[in-house]
């Protein structure tokens, strides 16, 4: 197996962790076994940030030679792109519902 396919395969795996860690929720979001502001500051980035994690883990598992190149990996999760993503992905359902309604 040549690097680059090692890459994509090392990708794709980490990904797949990441896809599980990222959906398991709690109310103790800090696991401090103290329920919080702390937990639900991080409980509302847990629910903003999920429609671009989302959409880059499936990049990541699916069309792992382009996230690979585009540089995505799981440490994207949560971060700069992601929010990015997640605030375009809010916006649109804004502005779906405003028209809606």
């Amino acid at each position: 197996m040549d690097a680059h396919a090692e890459a994509i395969a090392a990708l794709k795996a980490a990904a797949e962790m990441a896809w599980s860690l990222r959906w398991d929720m709690s109310w103790d979001m800090n696991h401090d076994n103290v329920v919080d502001l702390a937990d639900l500051w991080l409980l509302t980035a847990w629910f903003f940030f999920a429609p671009g994690d989302a959409i880059l883990l499936l990049a990541m598992i699916y069309a792992t030679p382009a996230a690979l190149l585009a540089g995505i990996d799981p440490l994207a999760l949560s971060g700069v792109l992601s929010g990015i993503v997640s605030a375009i992905v809010w916006l649109v359902m804004l502005g779906f519902f405003a028209r809606r309604a």
